[in-house]
Formats: structure tokens, sequence, C-alpha cells
């Protein structure tokens, strides 16, 4: 929920990837910071040649829309998708079984994550 830390993200994806499909989901809870301008301090520029494929969620996803448009992404490669069902649908017909990065707040992960627990696909936190 800060540029330096999600600046350390992208540098580290970009050591270890040439091409990336990639999920942001940007809330503005409480436990996440209700202030949001942090993203026009993000280097996304530099991640704009490596995604193939990049969707949008969250409570805030129409900022990052906007973020990413002035980074120059190709907004044919970007789509918004709030319901995480549905994303997570989405993500298994688009990603044929390819590795997909996902950077999120954190309430933008619990909801994401309770999401992939109902399916079965992980295990909730804190079980026995």
């Amino acid at each position: 929920k800060n540029p330096t830390g999600f600046n350390q993200l992208i540098r580290t994806l970009l050591s270890e990837s040439e091409s990336l499909n990639m999920v942001f989901i940007l809330n503005d809870f409480y436990a996440d910071g209700r202030d949001v301008s942090w993203i026009w301090d993000v280097e996304f520029e530099q991640l704009k040649n490596y995604v193939n494929w990049l969707a949008l969620s969250g409570k805030r996803a129409e900022e990052l829309m906007l973020r990413v448009k002035y980074a120059d992404f190709d907004l044919g490669r970007v789509g918004i998708e709030k319901n995480y069902d549905r994303l997570i649908d989405d993500l298994i017909n688009t990603a044929k079984g390819e590795r997909i990065y996902l950077m999120s707040t954190y309430t933008g992960m619990l909801e994401f994550r309770e999401c992939l627990v109902k399916r079965g696909v992980t295990e909730g936190f804190w079980k026995d």
C-alpha cells in the first residue's frame, strides 16, 4: 500500500520474467489506507512493455485504470472486473496454465483468497 513496496515488486518481477500476466487489486478500506494517491508514484511505466494482459479489480479499480492509461499501457490488454468470482473464471479461461502475478492491498487479498478457499483451490488461514 505504498509506492516504495510496489516499485520493489516491479523490479523483482522484471528481473524474473520477460512476459507478465497480472492482476492488481486496489481497495481503500481502513485496513488498506484511505488515500490511494500513492499509485501515482508507482513506476507503472516500467511494466507497460512486459504485460501480456492486466486485470484490475477492487473498490478503486477505475483509479488504477486511469493510472495505467497515463503510464501508456495498451488499454486493449487491460480490463476491469470487480466481482472476484467472475475474475477467477476469467483468469482460468485466459491464463491457460500460465503464471499469473497478483498484487493487492490487504483487504483485496483477503477477499480474493476467500473466493479461492470457497472454490477449494487453497485452504483458509488459521485452519487446523
